[in-house]
């Protein structure tokens, strides 16, 4: 059966504050004789002040005299000077064992997927995988902007006017010409986008894209079911 000597073994409590000094009193009674003579003479504002910095003074004075934890038993274990710090952390790794703190913890027993020796990245992989993350800012520019020439027919496809497709092609053929000019690392080539190409495309993709809405339009009106005829009141019996 696990050891449950690590949930019984007592925690340290949190102490903050001590026994008073009998001393304070001398600083907090002529206080309190002040502020209850400033109630009397009808000043209770500057009263209640002298009564708080005597509450203040009793705080403080207990706050400096709580007891020390290593007194209670509860002494924080530091690394020993003649001890190398491998040792040190292999010896407090195996009390942990024999306490039993790595006993029913979260995926013990459970193998790690898709972990091997020879990849140092397998963490970032899981984390953009498991967080669908784009990707396509990890490339390299020149990489980064033959991606979007790719993909650059279907998005052109999408915009309602040339003169926005134009504005697109435009500013993508500026960044391949920063690219070009500021290039460093592995040669990448990156061609510019030709806007007459891209244009006469989107007239194609666009049309056929409206004909395509203006079917199923069309099929839709034609699925919907006809409103039943209404009868004129003076033919109803």
């Amino acid at each position: 059966m696990p050891s449950s000597d690590h949930r019984d073994r007592p925690t340290r409590p949190l102490i903050g504050f001590g026994p008073i000094d009998l001393f304070c009193l001398f600083a907090v009674v002529p206080l309190l004789i002040a502020a209850g003579i400033l109630i009397i003479e009808d000043v209770p504002s500057i009263g209640i002040v002298f009564i708080v910095l005597a509450a203040l003074v009793l705080a403080f004075d207990s706050w400096v005299h709580r007891p020390d934890p290593g007194s209670l038993g509860f002494v924080t274990e530091r690394k020993p000077a003649d001890v190398d710090f491998e040792s040190w952390v292999e010896s407090q790794i195996r009390a942990a064992q024999e306490r039993g703190d790595f006993e029913d913890l979260p995926g013990a027993g459970k193998p790690l997927h898709h972990v091997r020796d020879d990849d140092e990245l397998w963490w970032f992989k899981q984390f953009v995988k498991r967080e669908e993350l784009d990707t396509a800012a990890l490339l390299p520019e020149g990489l980064r902007l033959r991606k979007e020439i790719e993909l650059l027919p279907a998005e052109a496809a999408a915009l309602p006017t040339e003169e926005r497709v134009r504005a697109r092609v435009d500013e993508l053929n500026e960044r391949v010409d920063h690219c070009l000019r500021t290039h460093t690392g592995p040669t990448v080539l990156v061609r510019f986008v030709d806007p007459d190409a891209v244009v006469e495309r989107w007239r194609v993709d666009r049309a056929a894209l409206l004909a395509r809405l203006a079917e199923a339009r069309a099929a839709a009106a034609a699925a919907e079911p006809e409103p039943p005829a209404r009868r004129r009141w003076w033919r109803r019996r």
